[in-house]
């Protein structure tokens, strides 16, 4: 198969943009980086936004670029946002979308291009991201979820279950890190200048679970035991302030109560919001204590001793990748963890398995800048490959339509109590 070298590609980028998510906005800047000029990345969404100011790049409407433009190809950026369904795509956000009204059974993220002139046979990719059971997903929306994603041309997950799911779906997919491991290859210049400091992110979730005072008492604890480590500054920071993210609020006030608490400790707050800013508190820390998955893969990246609290997903993804550093702990226990973190032992093996995971990393993205390349140029075999997909799920159309039609029939049913 003959490379694409008319240069350079333009490549449409999807994901959950729109919000605050520290996480999933590191995904287009790392790509951006790391492609350099010969792939041009434009962010796509069904909620575009101006974000020129935090990303460098505004997020352009999904569906009117379609129409105007031909992608040499469309990549869904990591995160959790595979199975999300338009109802929970805009209880993320502040006020709900004009799109969510007008295509309720629509995919936010994931790429769909079946009623597209110009991007029908447009490669599209799918680059670590998660999935979960999405057994309450409305048929019509699985249906074109499903699809979609069978006819997509690669397909990277981060943890076993997302596989699992993957091949429970009939979708070809496999197993890898994330590519936010990569991030300190890119950019090495943020993690040069190490502090005696702690960096904290609590989420609200976490709050709501533990109780208020009892994730306090457990912060003023592993406050003290990294203390006697010589690190006497604690920076508590947001990792996303969207809806049911972290909360700026909660956690000025949780510092206002370590400092009434601890002496000859500087507790502090950052209200920066820029990601790169973010990365550059991690990468300077000599600790970092977070419940946010991607809080704990950039310390990873820039070899900084972690603690994740309690959390399936970080749990998950960490006993795969990321395994010698503590995770799944909770307020009560984590005086325990920060000083098994900061043990000798427990870097230098955790150290190890960083320096691998972050050069694989950036093998991956230089791979998808391959198969980007490879596919372009073959997009008859694509459009092929989808008119028989297509073709499946049209004869099964009216069975999925007997089967809503059951569905809401019981959920009638057990309203009325009939």
């Amino acid at each position: 198969m003959i490379l694409k070298t008319d240069l350079p590609l333009i490549i449409g980028l999807t994901g959950a943009f729109e919000r605050d998510n520290f996480g999933d906005l590191l995904y287009p800047m790392l790509l951006n980086d790391a492609w350099g000029n010969d792939l041009q990345v434009r962010l796509l969404s069904r909620f575009p936004a101006d974000t020129e100011a935090l990303l460098g790049l505004s997020i352009k409407d999904f569906d009117s670029s379609l129409l105007a433009t031909r992608f040499d190809a469309l990549v869904l950026a990591g995160g959790a946002s595979v199975p999300i369904s338009m109802a929970r795509a805009a209880q993320l956000m502040n006020g709900v979308p004009e799109i969510a009204s007008i295509d309720p059974s629509g995919l936010p993220y994931v790429p769909e291009v079946r009623n597209s002139k110009l991007n029908r046979d447009t490669p599209v990719f799918a680059s670590s991201v998660g999935i979960w059971p999405s057994g309450s997903l409305r048929i019509p929306h699985g249906r074109r979820l499903h699809q979609a994603l069978k006819g997509s041309q690669g397909i990277t997950v981060r943890d076993r279950p997302s596989l699992a799911l993957a091949h429970k779906w009939g979708v070809r997919a496999s197993l890898a890190p994330d590519t936010i491991h990569a991030i300190s290859l890119a950019w090495p210049e943020l993690g040069k200048a190490a502090k005696d400091q702690v960096a904290v992110q609590i989420s609200d979730e976490f709050i709501h679970e533990q109780g208020f005072e009892t994730t306090t008492l457990g912060l003023i604890e592993a406050a003290r035991v990294a203390a006697a480590h010589g690190l006497r500054t604690v920076i508590l920071f947001a990792a996303g302030v969207s809806p049911g993210h972290d909360s700026l609020e909660n956690l000025s006030i949780i510092a206002e109560r370590m400092r009434a608490a601890l002496e000859g400790i500087d507790v502090l707050v950052s209200h920066d919001r820029h990601p790169r800013q973010i990365v550059q508190l991690i990468a300077e820390s000599r600790l970092v204590i977070g419940h946010s998955l991607h809080v704990r893969i950039v310390a990873a990246s820039y070899n900084v001793p972690r603690v994740s609290l309690q959390r399936p997903k970080t749990e998950i993804y960490s006993a795969d990748w990321d395994p010698t550093m503590p995770a799944g702990v909770s307020a009560r226990k984590l005086a325990d963890a920060v000083q098994q973190s900061l043990s000798l032992g427990t870097i230098s093996s955790a150290r190890i398995d960083s320096e691998k995971l972050k050069q694989r990393s950036m093998g991956m993205v230089k791979e998808l800048e391959v198969s980007i390349k490879t596919w372009a140029s073959a997009r008859n075999a694509v459009a092929s490959q989808r008119r028989l997909i297509y073709w499946q799920y049209a004869a099964r159309a009216p069975f999925d339509t007997s089967k809503s039609a059951v569905r809401r029939l019981r959920a009638h049913q057990k309203r009325s109590g009939s």
